[in-house]
């Protein structure tokens, strides 16, 4: 899990984005409840870049 929690953050830091699958797939990982401490150190990580401005979430486009 945590390959795919870090997956998640790299590409979030990368790009300066969070997709709306991305934002899914890190909530299924939580949701799981099986975090590790470096999975927690992960989403401290991410949520610090979120709440700095250096990550974007983007929201899912709305169809009419």
């Amino acid at each position: 899990m945590t390959n795919d929690l870090e997956f998640c953050v790299r590409t979030a830091l990368e790009f300066g984005e969070l997709s709306p699958a991305m934002q899914a797939r890190i909530a299924d990982l939580v949701a799981s409840g099986s975090l590790s401490q470096r999975d927690r150190m992960l989403l401290s990580l991410l949520e610090d870049a979120i709440g700095d401005g250096c990550i974007r979430q983007l929201s899912a486009p709305i169809s009419v």
